[in-house]
């Protein structure tokens, strides 16, 4: 693959990254309204990000759904330089992308979702090199939370601590309820 083929192939990808809630499937997606997403992109592995929506008529009954887009990027990368992938005559175009699904309880989210909504607005990020040597962590909030958007390498600066420490909480309960109640699709 040249190099534009892999500059396409990663805009698709980081495309799918940042609007999850535009990629397929979308039936479940029906009614529903996107209000956080959380991202970690390793710097030699998956990046993922996990986008929390909300069903549109809250008196409906329906759970909040959690939409996880995970990019293989190192896999794509192998393809992209592998001997056999060059003889070949046509390249997929296509990310190796994956997303998952997952219903969860509103009243377990909560307690996350009232921690966000309690950052401060505006709240003064870290400058991002252009290619950073660290994994990359972030934040971004819709609807009420449109004053959210953190973004940070490593470990960030040492006074978010405890804004890590809850952002990783965050992370560890979004992946126990993708592994407990996962919606096949």
């Amino acid at each position: 693959m040249n190099s534009d083929a892999w500059d396409t192939l990663e805009q698709r990808a980081r495309w799918l990254l940042a609007h999850p809630n535009q990629g397929s499937p979308q039936e479940l997606l029906q009614g529903m309204s996107q209000l956080l997403r959380l991202w970690r992109y390793r710097r030699k592995g998956l990046l993922i990000a996990w986008s929390i929506l909300l069903p549109g008529d809250r008196t409906g009954g329906r759970r909040a759904l959690v939409r996880e887009i995970a990019w293989n990027r190192p896999l794509d990368r192998r393809h992209d330089a592998s001997t056999v992938g060059s003889l070949k005559r046509r390249h997929s175009r296509h990310p190796s992308v994956r997303t998952r699904d997952a219903e969860v309880d509103q009243e377990e989210l909560a307690p996350f979702l009232d921690w966000a909504a309690g950052l401060s607005p505006g709240w003064p990020g870290p400058t991002l090199p252009a290619t950073s040597a660290e994994d990359v962590y972030g934040l971004e909030g819709f609807q009420f939370l449109t004053h959210l958007r953190l973004e940070w390498t490593g470990d960030g600066p040492a006074e978010w601590a405890a804004t890590r420490q809850r952002f990783d909480d965050f992370l560890k309960f979004l992946a126990a309820q993708l592994k407990e109640r996962e919606i096949e699709s």
